[in-house]
């Protein structure tokens, strides 16, 4: 595609941070960082965002590139973890973000200072927790769920 930035990023005509690479993705630091070393695994070929649509060959092999990739953010800065997310929004292009869980001597792991709860998508995800639901209403929604696998 020829508007499209991660098409241009992989295929040279944009510079990158590049650390990491193989046949079909390549791996870059994020040039909007939250954390020191967040980063972005990009398919080399121009596929959609939407995990959904693909077929499953390509999606076992980018979570081997993430894998490997993640791997590298976590020898190379040194954390215990590094965390990925595939939202499927901003750029239309296959991609997923890595987080480097850099240690915080004052929490662990896990451990969030607020529960956040959204009725619909706020232009982001969190993995802070939310509110305690109640049974019924996880029965109600697994029900709707449910009903719509049928």
């Amino acid at each position: 595609m020829n508007d499209c930035i991660f098409c241009k990023i992989t295929n040279g005509e944009i510079e990158s941070s590049k650390f990491w690479e193989n046949e079909g993705f390549i791996a870059i630091l994020d040039l909007f960082p939250n954390t020191p070393g967040a980063s972005i695994v990009i398919s080399k070929k121009h596929y959609e965002s939407d995990y959904l649509n693909l077929d499953d060959p390509i999606l076992q092999d980018l979570i081997v590139a993430v894998k490997s990739a993640a791997e590298k953010l976590k020898k190379g800065l040194k954390v215990d973890r590094v965390a990925a997310t595939i939202e499927g929004t901003g750029v239309n292009h296959l991609h997923m973000r890595l987080f480097p869980l850099h240690s915080n001597p004052d929490k662990k792991m896990g451990e969030a200072k607020e529960t956040v709860f959204n009725e619909q998508y706020q232009g982001y995800i969190t993995t802070h927790v939310g509110p305690m639901a109640s049974r019924e209403d996880l029965d109600r929604l697994v029900e709707v769920i449910r009903g719509s696998l049928l």
